[in-house]
């Protein structure tokens, strides 16, 4: 059974909800690298607030399915 990721339901619910729809395409592929980008970085980078935006509700959709894993006891070994 195949086993999905918690990057891949978050990116299926960004698409599904049409959250890119008032982005332009640079600013899509600039909240998209999040989910590529994977180093730690020392410093935050300053976004412009339409960026800030898109980042909290790829924060907001990631949060969501934090919560409903916790709720019903799913982890990344167990197949959603």
């Amino acid at each position: 059974m195949h086993r999905m990721r918690t990057d891949e339901l978050v990116l299926t619910k960004l698409i599904f909800e049409n959250t890119f729809a008032d982005y332009g395409h640079s600013e899509i592929f600039v909240l998209l690298s999040c989910f590529i980008f994977q180093e730690r970085i020392v410093k935050e980078p300053k976004l412009i607030p339409k960026l800030e935006q898109g980042k909290q509700k790829i924060c907001d959709f990631t949060n969501k399915v934090f919560e409903v894993q916790n709720q019903y006891k799913l982890n990344k070994k167990q197949a959603i």
